[in-house]
């Protein structure tokens, strides 16, 4: 390896390219520990963008008749559930795993989502 003027090493053959330094402890530890905050933030970050959607979706389906918001009895969670054909209604509660108690049909979606669509029209 050549040194120019007792300034950076050199890389023969790599037209004065640099040698990576390599890094030591202390900054390899301070990199990663920046890496993982910047990690949390953007982790964070799409979190709070999924929650607003997921609480637009809903409000706009409670404002079309086709969503119904429930309280589980175990843990008494609110629960949001969508009254949609394609989607089967939940039956258990997502926080706690509780049953809901709940009486339900799959025709009462039905007859929601027809009544809603009727109106519509």
């Amino acid at each position: 390896m050549l040194k120019d003027n007792d300034g950076p090493v050199l890389q023969p053959g790599k037209g004065g390219m640099r040698m990576p330094k390599k890094m030591t402890n202390k900054e390899m530890t301070a990199e990663i520990s920046r890496l993982a905050a910047t990690q949390q933030g953007l982790i964070r970050a799409v979190s709070q963008d999924i929650e607003r959607l997921n609480v637009i979706m809903f409000a706009m389906l409670q404002e079309q008749g086709l969503a119904e918001q429930t309280e589980c009895g175990s843990c008494k969670q609110v629960i949001f559930r969508p009254m949609l054909k394609e989607l089967e209604l939940e039956r258990v509660c997502p926080s706690c795993g509780g049953e809901l108690d709940i009486d339900d049909t799959d025709a009462d979606v039905d007859a929601v989502v027809s009544e809603v669509v009727t109106e519509e029209e």
